[in-house]
């Protein structure tokens, strides 16, 4: 509703003014501000937040944040049709990580943020989802239960 986003901006605002030379969660509450103004169909202040936070997680180089921010803005590049300048920056991400370190992303057009995507769509970006933990984690993926049928 118009109050509850009216109450959550007033909320962001007083956190970013609070305390201006506190970084630590300045590019949280840029990117909280940003996906507010998204909501509320301001694109352009939306993207400022977004790249003023990507610009201040470099700095820091806080790459949670980084990554974190960078898909919003990517997602947004993307709904305006910027399809190519979304890859690109999406593309970069994994250079700007530590070395040996990997992320872990994934783009899709066919389906939302888990809001009407098919069962078909979520279970393969949960299965996804634990191959990577798994892989990061040195872990073996369990073979078929015996007596099973196998995939061919």
């Amino acid at each position: 509703t118009a109050a509850a986003r009216a109450l959550l901006s007033a909320a962001i605002e007083e956190a970013l003014q609070a305390n201006p030379d506190e970084l630590f969660y300045r590019p949280n509450a840029l990117i909280c501000r940003g996906e507010l103004r998204l909501k509320c169909g301001q694109t352009g202040l939306a993207e400022a937040d977004f790249r003023e936070s990507i610009a201040l997680a470099q700095k820091m180089q806080a790459k949670a944040w980084e990554l974190r921010v960078t898909t919003s803005l990517a997602r947004l590049l993307a709904s305006q049709g910027k399809r190519d300048q979304a890859r690109t920056m999406l593309a970069r991400l994994p250079a700007a990580s530590a070395p040996g370190s990997k992320i872990y992303l994934t783009v899709s057009s066919d389906s939302g943020h888990g809001h009407g995507s098919s069962l078909s769509v979520r279970t393969n970006q949960r299965a996804d989802t634990y191959s990577f933990l798994f892989d990061q984690l040195g872990l073996q993926l369990p073979g078929p239960a015996k007596g099973s049928a196998q995939a061919p």
